[in-house]
């Protein structure tokens, strides 16, 4: 590994660094003036108002703030050579050369009993585990990768384990899945199925057209479009308007989901600065 090389993180964050030095320099010296009189920068201006995005992001930490005292536990193939969650990132591990600790991670059996038994006799009001980070190696069983817990070195889920360990010190299974698992899995589940919406919408209009979906007399887009086949010249629009329909109705459909995911996706609020 080569120590003078700049990791792809911090060559973003210098680089940004230096357009926003740039960019609010140049911001801080460009005045307007109506009348002869000197306005103040736009960048002050914003500043004296709290956005919506701001107020509501103080709600949504609102608990977090008051709950005061928690525990975040970091652990991972990392742990094997005793460094931090970011090693691979920051010191720009090739690989090749960080894959294979994924083997040599064998944790001892249950330490998650340990963290919740300590979380409860001090009063603690959270515990957050990170169940997959940077390089990719999920603690948990998936079917999209054998880079996961339980087929490699731990030979098991360790984030069952550190949910049964909570479930066993009083966090019951309604007050895990609403507190802690639904909120996690809304956002997916609500853009998959705006943009599933759209595949069904266009799917069953693909079999009625074909003669393979709802029945007549049952009203389909398909069927209209099928129908109208034979006035395609004589009456265009008998095409025109279930035609626009279908497309009318994918397109919204999957701009709601592109807006859903805006919206809820963390990474990409962070990305968009909200």
């Amino acid at each position: 590994m080569n120590k003078k090389q700049t990791s792809r993180r911090n060559w973003i964050r210098n680089t940004s660094s230096s357009i926003a030095g740039v960019a609010l320099s140049g911001g801080m010296t460009s005045f307007a003036s109506v009348g002869g009189r000197a306005l103040e920068p736009l960048q002050a201006q914003t500043k004296t108002s709290p956005t919506t995005d701001e107020a509501d992001r103080v709600r949504r930490m609102k608990w977090w703030h008051e709950a005061r005292f928690g525990m975040f536990i970091h652990w991972g193939l990392y742990s094997v050579i005793g460094r931090h969650e970011w090693v691979m990132e920051n010191e720009g591990i090739p690989v090749s050369e960080y894959a294979p600790l994924a083997k040599q991670f064998k944790p001892k059996p249950f330490p998650a009993r340990e963290w919740a038994k300590l979380a409860k006799e001090t009063g603690m009001r959270y515990m957050v585990m990170t169940t997959k980070h940077h390089e990719g190696f999920c603690h948990f069983d998936t079917k999209t990768t054998d880079y996961c817990s339980p087929k490699q070195g731990p030979g098991r889920d360790l984030v069952r384990e550190y949910v049964d360990a909570a479930r066993a010190l009083g966090a019951g299974g309604l007050r895990t899945f609403f507190r802690h698992i639904l909120p996690n899995i809304a956002q997916p589940i609500l853009v998959q199925a705006a943009i599933g919406m759209a595949g069904v919408i266009l799917a069953e209009a693909t079999l009625s057209f074909l003669g393979l979906g709802i029945p007549a007399p049952a009203p389909s887009w398909g069927g209209m479009l099928n129908d109208a086949r034979s006035h395609l010249f004589d009456s265009p629009h008998l095409v025109l308007f279930p035609a626009a329909a279908v497309a009318g109705a994918v397109l919204g459909f999957n701009f709601l989901g592109d807006a859903l995911r805006d919206q809820l996706d963390p990474r990409t609020r962070l990305e968009m600065g909200l």
